[in-house]
């Protein structure tokens, strides 16, 4: 790995490692100095062809290797958009044979603080703090989540499966759901077809913190239209669909 500071002219036209690449644009904004960051490795190479596909969700490029390896393509994706959520953008070449090179560019701020400095969310602005009703399994990743929610100003509600959360309905109401597709029992998908028909639950935006790679729930999804787009606050909440 290598790092390092560079102008903006690098920053939105280089292309380092190999001599064949793809890049996205950077995007349009007031920073002149960027950390680039570049990854390289000396495995089988990219094609050519294959390098424009290589972050666009749920792209999967065909390999003798990647035949025996099963995965979501969403692991490139993901890394570009919170690049771009940064103001930056990504890269990558490769030889076949010799190996890849990835290299992201993220914005070179720097921030002059006088004293201390409390960080408030916008979300702790208000007379109570907003409720997220967290439903996952794993202890572990239920801990980390609330961790990511209270740091944003939220109060947490864990259950560990949906059936328990279900049972909370007469109980609260929450203003956001984070959800795990994967849940012993009734499953992610059943769960947000149940709150469809709640009255009570049937608008509160549902944030689905899990990866299935299974395409006939994603099309069950779909048709019941249980996921919806919804603005909270800053827009924190914001769901897409996609099949690959």
């Amino acid at each position: 790995m290598q790092a390092a500071l560079v102008d903006r002219s690098r920053a939105a036209n280089a292309l380092p490692g190999f001599e064949q690449g793809a890049r996205l644009p950077l995007p349009d904004n007031e920073f002149q100095q960027f950390v680039e960051i570049a990854v390289s490795d000396a495995g089988i190479g990219i094609a050519a062809e294959a390098l424009e596909q290589l972050f666009k969700p749920f792209a999967q490029i065909k390999t003798p290797v990647t035949r025996t390896i099963e995965g979501t393509g969403l692991g490139l994706a993901t890394v570009l958009r919170l690049v771009q959520l940064h103001g930056g953008t990504v890269a990558v070449t490769s030889a076949p044979g010799r190996g890849s090179c990835f290299t992201v560019w993220l914005p070179w701020r720097m921030v002059e603080v006088d004293a201390p400095v409390a960080v408030v969310s916008a979300y702790t602005l208000g007379p109570e703090k907003p409720l997220a009703l967290l439903i996952e399994d794993n202890e572990q990743a239920a801990m980390l989540l609330r961790l990511h929610l209270e740091a944003e100003g939220f109060r947490v509600h864990w259950e560990p499966s949906a059936e328990a959360a279900l049972q909370q309905v007469v109980n609260l109401v929450p203003d956001l759901i984070t959800l795990d597709i994967m849940l012993p029992g009734i499953d992610g998908w059943e769960f947000l077809a149940r709150i469809k028909e709640t009255r009570a639950w049937s608008g509160i935006p549902v944030v689905v913190v899990s990866v299935s790679a299974d395409r006939a729930s994603h099309s069950r999804l779909a048709r019941r239209r249980c996921c919806k787009s919804r603005s909270v606050a800053r827009n924190w909440c914001a769901t897409s669909s996609g099949s690959g």
